[in-house]
């Protein structure tokens, strides 16, 4: 697999960036609804880019939603106070893969499961860990996600904050150590 089909999981390249709720105690860590719309600006590119939840979708065998930006579309549910996620722009999951897990604090899981990148089945698997932090006084109450996907020879680090009340306030991508993406939340509305 080539870089340019890792970069199909970069951020906001697949509105992968905005993430949605379904439970009270869970759900705060990403409110969504439709019409709720994140704006983050992309440091690389100095542009914002804006991503929004459009409609109800099936993640698995949970009730989600589509989410879409200039980037692309992706598809996300919680399952219980797990966020999963069966689309990132051209990627797809099967089964999904859980990339948050809001009633801990501190946590680490894995995955292995199936990825399919513009019509290519890949085998992939995942590192995913998790701790409690805040980002000076604006964000007291955050959680960094780091998801390392592994596909074939090729390494995607995702490391994402969570803030609660707002959803996902940063986000960093490296494929094979590479920085190519950063992304800051500048608001949030709806």
């Amino acid at each position: 697999m080539s870089i340019g089909l890792i970069r199909a999981f970069a951020i906001f390249g697949c509105a992968g960036l905005v993430l949605l709720s379904g439970c009270d105690t869970c759900g705060d860590w990403m409110p969504l609804r439709k019409g709720k719309t994140w704006r983050y600006l992309i440091k690389d590119a100095a542009e914002v880019m804006e991503v929004k939840c459009t409609e109800p979708r099936r993640v698995g065998d949970a009730d989600g939603w589509l989410v879409s930006g200039l980037g692309g579309e992706s598809t996300y549910a919680w399952d219980v106070c797990v966020l999963r996620t069966s689309r990132l722009g051209s990627m797809d999951f099967d089964p999904p893969i859980g990339i948050l897990q809001a009633d801990k604090e501190d946590s680490s899981w894995k995955y292995t499961g199936n990825v399919t990148i513009r019509g290519q089945l890949q085998k992939a698997t995942a590192e995913i860990t998790q701790d409690a932090t805040s980002i000076e006084d604006r964000y007291p109450e955050a959680m960094r996600v780091r998801v390392v996907l592994t596909i074939g020879e090729n390494e995607i680090d995702l490391i994402t904050v969570f803030a609660r009340g707002i959803g996902v306030v940063e986000q960093e991508q490296r494929n094979n150590g590479r920085t190519v993406s950063r992304a800051q939340l500048t608001n949030d509305s709806g």
